[in-house]
């Protein structure tokens, strides 16, 4: 019996909750684990680098930097139009041949396009276009909702108090914005 190697998942990593327990998750069942966070022009880009590196320490795993130009500017809702669709095809810039797997933390319950399974599968769609099959898009929190989230962290010890969830503030969470809103929430909650 031949044992083919896992791929290697290059996870898209934010600093927060979901990307943390995307790291978790992966390198939980066996899966070479890579993380890359991006700087879009976000405000939030020095509490998420702070994050970062505790989370790349915690786990043991290479988490590089990259930058996205032009910057991806927010919607007065805080939707920011297209950018995980710009994570994944940055993030294909890092892969050493064309296989592997692109992995997002997305979720259940948001309002967003690019939070949805419409999107994981247009974006396969043309991922399988380009790499005929040999690079996926993986969303396995894509039927959790952020509380499904924070009690996989708990029941998994998925350390969240050295995660970075917010939207607004510069390098202390804001306190208002809708992720601290829910990470205050659903940490509360679980």
């Amino acid at each position: 019996m031949i044992h083919r190697a896992k791929p290697q998942v290059t996870v898209c990593c934010g600093g927060g909750v979901d990307s943390t327990a995307l790291i978790h998750y992966y390198l939980n069942m066996g899966f070479p684990v890579r993380g890359i966070h991006f700087y879009y022009g976000q405000p939030s880009y020095l509490g998420e680098r702070k994050a970062i590196k505790a989370i790349a320490h915690f786990f043991q795993i290479r988490i590089e930097d990259a930058k996205i130009h032009p910057a991806i500017r927010s919607k007065k809702d805080g939707e920011f139009p297209g950018r995980n669709a710009r994570f994944v095809f940055s993030a294909l810039n890092f892969f050493d041949q064309a296989t592997g797997i692109v992995a997002l933390g997305i979720h259940a319950n948001t309002r967003y396009y690019d939070c949805t399974p419409i999107f994981v599968d247009d974006l396969q769609m043309l991922l399988n276009g380009y790499y005929a099959g040999t690079v996926k898009l993986d969303a396995p929190f894509l039927d959790f909702t952020k509380q499904d989230i924070f009690a996989y962290c708990g029941k998994h010890q998925v350390p969240i108090d050295i995660t970075f969830s917010c939207q607004r503030g510069v390098s202390e969470p804001c306190g208002v914005c809708s992720s601290c809103i829910d990470r205050r929430y659903y940490d509360a909650s679980v």
